[in-house]
C-alpha cells in the first residue's frame, strides 16, 4: 500500500505543489504589502548611481558657471566644436594658441 501511495505522490506532486506554492506566495505578498511603509512608493529604493552622478554634475556645472538658462547655447551652424585640423583634436590645454601666446610673452619678458 505504501509503495502505491509513494508512486501516486510522485506522479501528482506537481499538480499538488503548484496550488500550495501559489497560496503561500499570495499570503507572503499580502503580508509584505501590509508591513512596508506606504510613504515610500518604490519600497525605499535609492536612486541609481547614474542618476545621482548626473544630478551632481549638473549642480557643479550650475555652481561653477552660474548659468541661468541652460537652453541658451551657441548656434550649431558655427560648428565651433569641430576642429579645423586633425592636429587640434587632442590638443593639451597648455598647447592651445591662446595659452601659448600668453606663456611665450611671459617667458620673453622674464628672460630680459
Amino acid at each position: 500500500m505504501i509503495p502505491a501511495l509513494i508512486s501516486v505522490a510522485r506522479v501528482y506532486a506537481p499538480y499538488i505543489m503548484l496550488p500550495v506554492a501559489m497560496v503561500i506566495g499570495a499570503i507572503g505578498y499580502n503580508i509584505e504589502w501590509t508591513i512596508r511603509d506606504p510613504n515610500k512608493p518604490k519600497g525605499g529604493q535609492k536612486p541609481s548611481v547614474e542618476l545621482e552622478r548626473d544630478e551632481r554634475l549638473l549642480r557643479q556645472l550650475l555652481e561653477a558657471e552660474k548659468i541661468e538658462d541652460l537652453t541658451k547655447v551657441e548656434s550649431l551652424k558655427q560648428k565651433s566644436f569641430v576642429s579645423k585640423t586633425i592636429f587640434e583634436q587632442n590638443l593639451s590645454p597648455s598647447l592651445k594658441p591662446s595659452s601659448f601666446s600668453s606663456s611665450s610673452s611671459s617667458t620673453t619678458s622674464s628672460s630680459s
